[in-house]
């Protein structure tokens, strides 16, 4: 339809009205348009504006002095914050978790597609009179503060103990206590475990986030920048793991960038969770 009609963009708001995305009309193709990933670094409480983490939304904050938190995954983590800096006099913006949703403004501390999709609507037109489209200054952004490559999957276990095994294993994996010490050939930096409380990057060495024991949430960062996570869902019998990647301003190449992040989300897959050993059942996509 966005074809027939001649629209330059299109934002799309699924059933239930708290996701939305955007499409980009290109000469020969309809493009969708990466709507952010999964925030990171620390605000009002933490040590600083942004945060160490490589997202591109961090990336840019640090630019801006403008802070931004990290919360466990879950809007109600979200609006639960939200409520507790609104009590110090602080405003939050914008909120999003990956593959979830979006909040803009704090006037509904909920995802919401719909006002979502409004505001994609509106910063459309505002590009559409400099002559820009989305996918223009989606472009223009990965220039001036890097361009950044993310993965994200997951695999089903339906043993419980099975879960527990593995997540032990890499608790262990060096010895007792001792977390691996790369990923794919590449120095991991830092470790952060929310479910035992540990994060290594911090000089107390406990994790900012509060302590979750109804699952399992392990962080790393590598020595190139990469930051992998692999969480069980707290719904359904899956483990997940996420990376990302944010390039250097002016690092153009991106399939050298999609290369290094591919090698190294092989390597958390098959080396960690060993699917074949503990019969994990892969998202072959």
């Amino acid at each position: 339809m966005t074809s027939v009609c001649g629209v330059r963009s299109a934002a799309e708001v699924n059933p239930l009205s708290h996701r939305v995305g955007a499409t980009v009309r290109c000469p020969a193709a309809l493009l969708p348009v990466s709507m952010g990933d999964e925030p990171v670094g620390e605000g009002p409480g933490g040590e600083g504006p942004g945060g160490e983490g490589p997202g591109l939304l961090d990336e840019a904050l640090q630019r801006w002095m403008t802070w931004d938190q990290e919360t466990l995954p879950g809007f109600k983590w979200i609006g639960n914050r939200m409520h507790e800096l609104s009590k110090t006099g602080n405003t939050v913006i914008f909120a999003f978790e990956e593959s979830i949703g979006f909040l803009c403004g704090s006037m509904v501390p909920e995802k919401d597609g719909v006002s979502s999709a409004a505001v994609v609507a509106e910063m459309a037109a505002y590009l559409h009179n400099k002559s820009l489209s989305l996918n223009q200054q989606l472009h223009n952004i990965y220039q001036t503060y890097g361009h950044h490559v993310s993965r994200t999957s997951y695999v089903v276990c339906n043993d419980p103990s099975t879960i527990q095994k593995i997540f032990s294993r890499i608790r262990n994996f060096d010895g007792e206590g001792s977390y691996p010490k790369s990923c794919g050939g590449v120095r991991i930096v830092h470790v952060r475990d929310v479910t035992t409380g540990y994060d290594s990057s911090r000089a107390d060495l406990r994790s900012v986030l509060p302590v979750s024991s109804s699952g399992h949430m392990i962080t790393f960062t590598l020595q190139n920048g990469v930051v992998a996570t692999l969480r069980t869902s707290g719904t359904e019998p899956k483990i997940k793991y996420y990376t990302e990647f944010c390039a250097a301003p002016g690092k153009s190449d991106v399939s050298s960038l999609e290369e290094e992040l591919s090698t190294v989300t092989a390597a958390l897959l098959n080396d960690f969770l060993e699917p074949e050993r503990n019969n994990l059942i892969r998202r072959f996509i």
